[in-house]
């Protein structure tokens, strides 16, 4: 078992030196060690760390464990552009409080965890693409001064108030699929960037706020909330938009 166990962590090593000793950006680097193999992520990290020699090369990282992201954090000499979480349960939702250390993420996807408050992510300017799907989020206020933001996925949400979305002006998707408390879209109104919406399932009917929106090109109307109806006039003047879902 030892011996199956060592082989194991020599391929892994191996392959992660491959690809630092064979890349100058590295697209993609998925830690996604099965923990029964036993391996020693500090000892990982250390070994990166040898391996980059002072570069800063933009990582893509899916952190698992608690020790993981304990392993991983705190290596500001790397640019991690790309962040995702997987498997964490809820007693391991201590580890997001570390999101504010990752200054240079460009994507971060939170989607299926029990992420409640969104406070660590405040700082996170630089942040283009954000999934917070079947999250425990209500409370949007911390990302209220993220204005470099592009795509936002709030599905399965209990969110109620859009307000702070106002000012993210370089917004372009945004899907609120399933986010049933949501009704007022007011806030959306000067979201000029806009191209993409989603508000199958929720309980929206005035859809004017969307009358200004001249780069709307796509919005999904499926299966609205008790059966309202929703007048589709204020949006005649979207002469590139296309509708699904209503007729």
């Amino acid at each position: 078992m030892l011996e199956r166990i060592r082989r194991e962590q020599s391929k892994r090593r191996a392959a992660f030196e491959d690809v630092l000793s064979n890349a100058d950006v590295l697209r993609s680097i998925l830690a996604q060690a099965d923990t029964r193999s036993a391996v020693n992520f500090s000892e990982m990290s250390k070994m990166v760390r040898e391996c980059v020699k002072g570069a800063r090369p933009a990582l893509k990282l899916t952190l698992h464990k608690d020790s993981l992201c304990r392993a991983w954090k705190g290596c500001t000499q790397w640019t991690i552009v790309s962040l995702a979480f997987d498997k964490v349960t809820k007693s391991q939702t201590k580890i997001f409080v570390h999101l504010e250390s990752f200054t240079d993420l460009k994507e971060l996807n939170l989607s299926g965890t029990h992420v409640k408050h969104l406070t660590p992510l405040k700082g996170l300017t630089n942040l283009k693409i954000l999934d917070l799907t079947r999250t425990k989020v209500t409370d949007l206020l911390p990302l209220k001064r993220l204005v470099a933001l592009e795509a936002l996925n709030l599905t399965r949400t209990e969110v109620t108030d859009l307000l702070p979305l106002a000012g993210l002006v370089a917004l372009e998707e945004l899907n609120l699929f399933l986010c049933t408390q949501v009704t007022d879209l007011l806030p959306l109104k000067r979201l000029v960037a806009l191209e993409a919406l989603n508000l199958s399932h929720t309980h929206v009917a005035d859809l004017a706020p969307l009358a200004g929106l001249v780069a709307l090109k796509r919005l999904r109307l499926y299966d609205m909330q008790d059966g309202m109806q929703v007048d589709l006039a204020p949006l005649a003047g979207l002469t590139n938009l296309n509708i699904h879902g209503l007729q």
